[in-house]
């Protein structure tokens, strides 16, 4: 687990020495149950760390095709970082680029009950981790999306019932291997995902808001001191025909190893139902 992590973080501890809700683009809202498209962007800001910092942004496209019995889930995820250190002696600036870890999965039920199935396949390398370097620490929860050599195996279970006229309760978990892709002496890590949220309808408008965390379950802990992360989420969405977009902030929660360096996340989430 260290060394899965240090892969992604070494940028960020050599400067201090540093839900996704569904798959429907991250949204905690309700997810269509239609072929859709999407794009997600996720533009984090972080904080300056000692003599150095990071930027960059990310991108998930993701696409949902209904078949007889299932739905097929695919997602590409893309990352752009740069990085800068200056001292007084000298100064170093890297940008890369990369496509992600991506995704195929199925959905089987119904909106209000869903089960769900995926891998993600090991595409990003070590040498391609510096790309991902902003994004992975902001986005730590969908950290397998940009985790060099390692295959992940995801399951979830999704609940999200009407308790009311236009509201909506959402409730998610599941676990997630992490899987070293060659093994070269590393261990496979076993997490669980959880999460719930509510969704309201406000006019043409759909405002929820969340909690999402992980726990480490092989480790004695998962980012810093601790065996579990976790982030408030709300959003924004409406819909014009087909097109269905949202605006989400998140933030993370109660702990000083990842607000030290992350203040937020904005995500602009485009989905349209073909």
């Amino acid at each position: 687990m260290k060394r899965f992590i240090a892969l992604l973080f070494l940028f960020p501890l050599l400067l201090s020495a540093q839900t996704e809700w569904s798959r429907n683009g991250g949204s905690i809202l309700n997810r269509p149950m239609l072929a859709t498209v999407g794009l997600e962007g996720i533009f984090p800001s972080l904080k300056s760390v000692g003599y150095g910092e990071i930027s960059g942004y990310g991108i998930l496209a993701s696409a949902r095709i209904p078949l007889p019995g299932v739905t097929l889930v695919l997602e590409v995820p893309f990352a752009s970082g740069t990085q800068k250190y200056s001292s007084p002696s000298f100064t170093m600036e890297q940008s890369k680029s990369a496509i992600g870890n991506p995704y195929v999965g199925v959905e089987i039920g119904s909106s209000d009950l869903v089960t769900e199935f995926g891998i993600r396949f090991p595409l990003m390398t070590q040498e391609n981790g510096a790309a991902a370097a902003a994004v992975a620490n902001a986005d730590f929860l969908n950290l397998e999306r940009y985790l060099p050599k390692a295959m992940s195996l995801e399951a979830a279970l999704s609940v999200n019932p009407g308790v009311a006229n236009l509201v909506n309760l959402h409730f998610r978990a599941g676990p997630v291997l992490w899987i070293p892709i060659p093994r070269e002496g590393r261990e496979t890590e076993a997490l669980l995902d959880y999460e719930a949220g509510v969704a309201v309808g406000i006019g043409p408008l759909s405002v929820a808001a969340g909690i999402a965390g992980r726990l480490i379950l092989t480790e004695d802990r998962l980012l810093g001191q601790r065996k579990t992360a976790h982030t408030f989420q709300g959003e924004i969405a409406s819909s014009f025909g087909p097109v269905h977009p949202s605006l989400f902030y998140r933030v993370p929660l109660g702990q000083e190893e990842i607000s030290d360096l992350v203040s937020s996340i904005i995500g602009i989430v485009v989905v349209v139902s073909l």
